[in-house]
Parts: structure tokens; sequence; C-alpha cells
């Protein structure tokens, strides 16, 4: 008996041990496994907005101004940071003054009764008042300095604004008037060079500070569909960020008229761009008829009397047009004239070449910053350098095309309304067009084809954009005018650094070039036919077939990624959110081609040898590809849905592991150096280190964390998985070798 019960308890013994070591390798294996389609929480505001709950202020309060010029129409604000994506191809309006006044209701009118509009009936204006001037990104706000971008107490001589205090000392609110002043603002008055009299100033705006608000928390699943009823907190905003709009009439303006598919038989129904879509893009160029002398009045307004005033073959007006790389060639070029005579509509099609012959305008292309070594340096040449290379903005590496308009024929026939002008009529809404067509990568089956859907600018993530700028005679003491306009597109945004040590501080790394890879893999590239290919199915660029959808980091060290093919163009939305669409929405990336750097042992006085004497090296980088860029949140939108939402189409980057090729510590003070053309920080960065630089994984004694870390976590657990069953099987074997005859009756 005693035998048989130690027999038992050496199976049952056995057992157990294997139990629990299964039990314990499935939890370390489980712990470091991430959870699929794991649900995503947003909130109205974000952290930089700084939301507390709560029934009454508890803390004094601040205001962020950004100014945006835009022809795009307001829409309903929150008060968050995130409202700037509302009008996301807005250039931000600099040096525009703003004027804060503390208001107080009327008697028999509540705080909710002030209309802003209604001054006489609705409120009063009282002490104090403060102003302050947008920056160069548009921008005022709190701070300890008293100089532009930052607000001053007028009232108080011009003092420092930390903040706004939360109340009056009892629990009473402050309410606040924000108004746009025209005295000093460079968008009015005809002595500006960006604007005309069209300008709209921001309608007014009357607000509380800190500012009371319901923060909405939204809960959507992998499939980007709402779970639950959305939940509601009542609280304050202790960092109100407001951007004032206005719809704006430039001189100059540019605009996406239409997307169709590759040979523009199929107009998409939304201006939302991927590859092989082609754009048509309208530049309008305003011209005016208010100086009816021959010389230049210096307003920096063409005037048809300029124009025909002009000498021959001298250069009246020029229009430089950005093209971003990842656009094919202009095709379909069309200039026209527009105009309104004594009330009656006419128009004239400038490349009608019987009554224009070729050469009374130009088109050429034109690489470089615009400069004026470009174009001599003889005061008065058309776009010089002033204003062009100054800021964020407008420092493009390139610029496309450069129209240019002679006084000879076509810019005779612009200054004649092409021979119908006539002394004492009224000519108003003059207008100069160019369109055209881009395509974004060309998808037929002949032809030189791009590799390349990066912008090399960093446009911000999610948009294509595109910027034009012009110059007249008679705007030759102002900078030129510039307009940008974004479209929409699938694509997402990083950036490529420096190892940082003692010999180096952080930059960007120029030249990496990238790939998107299928999940998973390695190996397996996306390319322009929305497939995944390996590299031997790949051709060069030219040579026709399929190419990989590329980036190469800028000068910068930022990566863009546009025109992903996330949109199924047989229903025109993106692809739905289902296990066999998952290649379509989740991607990784691969560094394919890895930077060079200055080798700093170079002899200049030998031959270059790329043994003994390089020039440049190559950085060293991983080998590995990385995940995941996930566009699931926008699974089952289309086109026009895309479009309406105005906030671009930017992949999410949170679950993009670098592991340990992470680029550590990039700085949040203001002098991170990642930044996209709307000078927005970039905090995601991948690693690059020089030869002499060790490797970022290695870690030397150091645990192991990271990717690393896991992949020891997972084989410790497989480990111990193992040794326990193969602990129960001998168990087993040795109880069932030693077992009496008669046990197994």
């Amino acid at each position: 008996m005693h035998e048989h019960s130690q027999q038992l308890w050496q199976k049952s013994r056995a057992k157990v041990v294997g139990l629990l070591s299964l039990v314990l390798a499935t939890i370390m294996v489980l712990a470091v496994l991430p959870a699929a389609h794991a649900d995503t929480i947003t909130y109205t505001y974000d952290t930089v907005d700084q939301f507390i709950a709560g029934t009454s202020a508890t803390q004094n309060g601040k205001l962020t101004v950004t100014k945006l010029l835009t022809k795009q129409g307001g829409v309903k604000a929150t008060g968050a940071d995130k409202d700037k994506n509302s009008a996301p191809s807005g250039e931000p309006g600099v040096g525009v003054p703003f004027q804060l006044t503390r208001v107080e209701p009327k008697p028999g009118v509540t705080a909710g009764g002030m209309k802003p509009n209604e001054e006489a009936t609705t409120f009063n204006r009282v002490s104090p008042v403060y102003r302050g001037t947008t920056d160069a990104t548009g921008t005022i706000k709190n701070g300890t300095g008293t100089g532009i971008g930052f607000w001053q107490n007028v009232t108080a001589g011009g003092a420092a604004v930390p903040n706004f205090p939360k109340d009056n000392g009892a629990g009473v609110a402050y309410y606040y008037l924000l108004e746009e002043l025209t005295t000093g603002n460079p968008y009015l008055g005809h002595d500006n060079s960006e604007t005309d009299i069209n300008y709209s100033i921001a309608e007014k705006s009357i607000f509380d500070i800190p500012y009371r608000a319901t923060n909405t928390k939204t809960t959507k699943d992998g499939a980007g569909n709402v779970v639950g009823t959305p939940t509601t907190e009542d609280g304050f905003v202790y960092n109100l960020h407001v951007y004032p709009k206005n719809v704006l009439e430039s001189k100059l303006s540019k605009k996406v008229v239409k997307v169709t598919n590759f040979d523009g038989s199929v107009t998409r129904p939304g201006k939302v761009a991927q590859i092989g879509d082609k754009i048509t893009w309208e530049i309008t160029q305003k011209l005016y008829d208010g100086n009816l002398g021959s010389s230049l009045n210096g307003d920096g307004k063409l005037d048809l009397g300029e124009i025909r005033g002009a000498a021959a073959n001298v250069d009246v007006l020029k229009i430089a047009d950005r093209q971003p790389m990842a656009q094919d060639g202009q095709t379909g070029v069309k200039v026209k004239l527009n105009w309104t005579d004594n009330g009656q509509p006419a128009s004239q099609d400038l490349d009608d070449r019987a009554s224009n012959p070729a050469g009374s305008y130009t088109v050429d292309t034109l690489e470089g910053n615009l400069g004026r070594n470009t174009y001599g340096s003889a005061t008065g040449d058309l776009l010089p350098a002033s204003g062009d290379t100054a800021d964020t903005n407008h420092d493009f590496t390139s610029w496309g095309k450069v129209y240019t308009f002679r006084n000879y024929s076509i810019a005779e026939s612009i200054g004649t309304l092409a021979g119908r002008y006539q002394p004492g009529h009224t000519y108003t809404d003059i207008f100069l067009t160019i369109t055209y067509n881009t395509q974004l990568l060309d998808q037929s089956t002949t032809g030189v084809k791009s590799a390349h859907v990066n912008s090399g600018e960093a446009d911000p993530a999610g948009y294509l954009t595109n910027t034009v700028a012009s110059d007249n005679i008679d705007n030759y003491s102002k900078a030129p005018v510039r307009f940008n306009v974004a479209l929409p597109t699938p694509g997402f945004q990083f950036a490529k650094s420096n190892k940082v040590d003692g010999n180096t501080t952080l930059a960007g790394v120029s030249g990496a070039v990238f790939r998107i890879t299928k999940t998973g893999t390695k190996n397996q590239f996306l390319c322009d036919d929305g497939q995944y290919h390996v590299d031997s199915d790949i051709k060069p660029s030219g040579t026709g077939g399929v190419h990989a959808l590329e980036a190469r980091s800028n000068k910068d060290g930022v990566v863009t990624f546009i025109g992903l093919p996330i949109i199924d163009s047989s229903t025109n939305a993106v692809y739905a959110n289902t296990a066999q669409n998952i290649d379509k929405l989740q991607f990784g990336i691969l560094e394919y081609t890895r930077p060079v750097y200055d080798n700093p042992n170079y002899d200049p006085g030998q031959p270059v040898d790329p043994v003994n004497n390089p020039e440049k090296l190559t950085y060293e980088g991983p080998s590995d590809s990385f995940e995941t860029i996930s566009f699931i949140s926008y699974a089952g939108k289309t086109r026009s849905e895309l479009e309406a939402a105005g906030q671009g189409i930017a992949g999410d980057v949170s679950g993009l592991n670098f592991k340990d090729y992470k680029t550590p510590n990039i700085p949040t003070n203001g002098t991170n150096p990642f930044k996209n053309a709307k000078g927005e920080e970039i905090r995601l960065a991948l690693v690059n280190w020089r030869k002499d630089q060790k490797d970022p994984a290695i870690v030397g004694a150091l645990p192991l964390t990271g990717g690393r870390g896991i992949m020891w976590m997972l084989v410790a657990g497989v480990s111990i998985m193992f040794a326990g069953l193969v602990y129960t099987y001998r168990s087993n074997s040795r109880n069932e070798y030693s077992r009496p005859a008669h046990a197994a009756k």
C-alpha cells in the first residue's frame, strides 16, 4: 500500500511540476506579447491644454493665440491645441497686433449674454488691457518676455504677463474680449506687399480664462469604431489655445481644383491623393486697374497701366511654383486672363499662339532656393532672396517651375486686356490663372517613373504642401508674395539623427533612404502598384515595372512619406479593417540605404581612395525593420470624409518601436532640431552612429532591456516549458518501467 501511494505521489508531483512550468512559461510569454487590436482612447483636450476637472478654477490660466491666414472658412473651436488642424494650410500671420480686454456684462445681462459685436448693449470694457504682436510662427503667448510674441499688460506699462488670474478672489470668473487691431497691421492698407484691401480681420470673441469646458473621452476599437458611449467630465482648460482665422483674398493664391485617376478619366470624389492620382492645380495672380498712370507707384500691386508703361522686353511678372519631388512633371499647362468690364465678365486664353506667339512668356525649371543670385544682382530684380529663405515655412529645397511674363506679346495682352482695354471703363476682378496637372507617382505601364514618394521639405505628416511665390515690377521694395496650399494624403513622419556622445551634439542626418515593409518581414517592400515585392522584382527608376516607395531624410534629418495606397480605388474609401486587409493599413519601415559623413582623417592632398583615403564614410545603422505605422483609425472612411475632416491623413506612429535605436533625450525647450515645414517639433527619431562609436544596442554588462530583453524572456519561457515537459515525460517513463505487473490490472 505504501509503495502504491508513493508511486501515485511521484506521478502527481511530475504532473504538478510540468503544469506549473507550463503556466509560468505561458505567463512570461503573454507578459511580453503586444495586445492585439487594443482600444484607443482619445480626449477633447490633450496634456498641453492642461485640462483639470472641477467645479471651480484652482489655478491661474494662460492664453496662446496663433494667427493663421487661410481661405478656408472657420469651424467651431474647442480651445484645444488640436484646433490648429482645422486650417492645416493656413500660413502664419506674422506681425499681427491683438488686444485682450477684460469685460463685464452690463446690468441685467448674464456672462453668457455678452455678444462681441453688441458692445453697446451687452458688455462694458474694464481694465486691465493686454496687447501682443504675433511672432514668426504667428503666435502670442504668456511668459516673462515683453517683446514680440508675448502678452504685455498695457495698463501696467507694458509689463510681462506670466499668466492670467483665475478669478477676482471671490470665485467670480474673469471674461475677456479678444480682437485683432487694424493699426499697425501688416495685412491692411495700401502699403502692404502680401494682401489687398479684401483682407478681413479676425472676428471678435469673448471667453473666460481659465476656460470652462467639457472634456469628452471616446474609446475606439482596433477597427476605429466607437466602443460604448463617450463619457464627459466638466472642468477648466488652464492653457487655452485660440486660432483666430480670416478669409484671405490674396494677391496670389493656389488651390487644388480636382483629383483624378492616373489618366484623368475619373474624377475622385474628394480632394485627397495617393500614388497614381493626378492632381489639377490652379495658381491665381490678382491684377489691378487703380494706377491709371504709366509710372510705378510702389504699392506692390501690379496695375494694367504699369504693364502698358513698361519698356519692351522687360520682365513685368514672375511666378515661381514649388513642386515637391514626389510629383512627376507638369502637363496640360493653361494660362488664362479673366476680368470684369463695367460689370460684364470677359476672358482670354493666353495660350492661343495665333495671337500670342511662342516666347511671349517662358516656363523655366529652377532648382534650389529662390535667390537674387538666380537673376543677377541689379536692384529691382524680380524674386530676390529677401523673404524667401528667411523662415522655416518657406525655406524649401527646390522650386519646380518659374513663369516669366515679359512685356512682349502676352504681357502686352495682359496690360491691354487682350486688346479690349478702354479708358474710362471700370475694370475689376482681374485675375491671371495658371492651371496644370501633376501626378503623384506615374502609374502608367510605360515612361519614366519616380522611385520616391517623399517630401524633402518636411511637409506636415498627412499632407502634400505646395507653395507659390510671385513678384512684379511695382513690388521692388518689398518681399515677394507667397501662398501655401495643403492636399491631404496618407503619410507619416519621423527623424534621422546622429548618436550623441562627448564629441557630438544632437543633429539630423541627411541622405538615409527608407522603404516601407510588410509587417513581420524585412525584405518585402511596398511598391507603387500597392503590392509588396522583394528586391529582385523591383526595377530601377526609369525602366518601367514596379518601384518601391521610398523616402530620404532631408537636410535636417526629417523623413516624410506621402501618398501611401490605403484607399481602395474601386470604392473610393480606405480599406476596411479586416484580417485580409491588415497589410494595407499597417506597415513597417527599413533603413534601406545608409547615409554618409565626412571622413575626419581624409587627406585632401592625396588622391581619393575608397580604402586608404576615402572622402566619405558610411554611417552604421540598424539592419532590422521596425513596426508599426498604423492607418487603422481611417478604415472605411471615404475620400470625401477624409477631405471634410480637414486634419490630413497622418499615420499613427505611436506604435513605431525603434527599440535600442530610438534617439534618446530629444530636447523640448525649443532647441529640438527636428521640425516640419510648419515649425512643429518631431519627437520620434532613429539613430545612426559613426564607425568609431558603439552600437547603441550594445550595453556591456547592464541588464538587457527593450527588444533583446523581450527576446530573452521569450527564450527563457520556452525553455522552462520544455524542461517541465521533459521532466514529466521522464518521470512517467520511470514509473511505468518500475511498476509491478499487477498494477495495470
